[in-house]
């Protein structure tokens, strides 16, 4: 799905361009269903942006593909565009292969559109690992969702404020993130927020509480096949820091918050385990990637 489209679909999706400075890159990338097998069927791409080599773990019917920025980092100016289209009866499901670090700036904001576009019977999967926002970082983040018909998307999104292991804390700088989700080409969620370094929402009761990390799994779906999966991804958590709910649109969230990525992850990694069989009909597989 191309930014025109994007902002057609979803008003105010595309957001202001960063400085004419740093790196852009973009992934623009379509899979369709071969048979049984779902197979890319466009793989295009500007920039320090890759798409590797397609695995087949689970069989052939879903696709694993692991969005790779050889950077290894996202700075001031940088702008990464990437879109992911499946089609009629595709499944994929990407990742990426380590945490994304965002680093600090000297004012210029680094940008992050990523668009998702499921076809009739199509299954997205995006689970990217972990994003690192370091102290004085200037972020900006949009997800735009599109499902058509029965298919269904599922996302992840876990970010860790400052770098503990130096005893960082996301002190200054700014992170602004906007969500967009659509069913059937009509909005079923919208939700935008910033969070700046003297938030008082990073420590208050009704923010983060102190929590430099929190966490989001989602799912955009036919509300009527999420309905049963929400009783067993409430069983799935363990109620501290964490809660489920299902907006009549079609969409399924949970949130968590904690400590560090890894027990973030962990609680959003249960309730993926149990979504899945029942909303995608397949059993919970990890990508081999997350265990390196």
């Amino acid at each position: 799905m191309s930014a025109v489209h994007a902002k057609r679909r979803f008003p105010g999706t595309v957001m202001a361009a960063p400085a004419a400075t740093g790196w852009r890159a973009r992934l623009d990338a379509s899979f369709v269903a071969r048979g049984p097998r779902t197979v890319p069927a466009r793989r295009a791409h500007e920039g320090p942006l890759r798409l590797q080599r397609m695995l087949y773990p689970e069989g052939e019917r879903v696709c694993h593909a692991i969005v790779v920025h050889p950077p290894g980092g996202v700075a001031g100016g940088d702008a990464l565009d990437i879109a992911i289209a499946a089609q009629r009866g595709a499944h994929v499901l990407l990742t990426t292969p380590g945490a994304a670090k965002w680093y600090r700036s000297g004012g210029a904001t680094a940008c992050q559109r990523v668009r998702l576009d499921a076809r009739d019977s199509a299954i997205i999967e995006w689970l990217p690992q972990e994003s690192i926002v370091f102290d004085r970082a200037q972020a900006r983040w949009t997800v735009a969702a599109s499902a058509a018909g029965d298919a269904a998307i599922v996302g992840l999104d876990v970010v860790m404020l400052g770098r503990a292991a130096r005893g960082e804390r996301f002190a200054h700088g700014e992170i602004a993130m906007q969500a967009r989700f659509a069913r059937a080409d009509r909005p079923a969620f919208v939700e935008q927020w910033r969070l700046a370094g003297d938030d008082a929402r990073l420590t208050g009761p009704q923010g983060l509480g102190c929590a430099p990390c929190f966490g989001t799994l989602w799912a955009l779906a036919d509300p009527a096949r999420l309905g049963p999966v929400l009783d067993a991804v409430r069983d799935a958590l363990d109620g501290d820091g964490t809660a489920a709910t299902l907006l009549p649109t079609g969409v399924l969230l949970v949130r968590a918050v904690g400590e560090g990525p890894e027990a973030v992850r962990r609680t959003l990694e249960r309730a993926w385990s149990a979504l899945r069989p029942r909303l995608l009909g397949v059993p919970a597989s990890r990508p081999r990637i997350w265990s390196t």
